[in-house]
């Protein structure tokens, strides 16, 4: 589960929290694991926001194949968007 985050004051960040939540279900869904990492990382933790335009996330090369196989299925790409 993603942290409770307080939007900051930017518009894209709004749509990189959409895209976060889907990916956190996507990976969910099909036991991926990942984290947050960087800037992305020390913001939702210490702030509980999203400050940025975009976001960075880190998984292993496994895992990163799963990803691209569930979200070549295209059942769960951009609901959110």
């Amino acid at each position: 589960m993603l942290p409770v985050i307080v939007m900051y004051d930017k518009s894209a960040s709004i749509y990189v929290v959409k895209l976060l939540e889907e990916l956190d279900d996507i990976c969910k869904k099909n036991k991926i694991s990942y984290s947050l990492y960087g800037k992305t990382a020390v913001s939702a933790i210490t702030k509980h926001t999203i400050e940025d335009d975009c976001a960075r996330i880190i998984m292993h090369n496994d895992d990163f194949t799963k990803l691209c196989k569930a979200m070549s299925k295209g059942k769960t790409l951009h609901k959110n968007l």
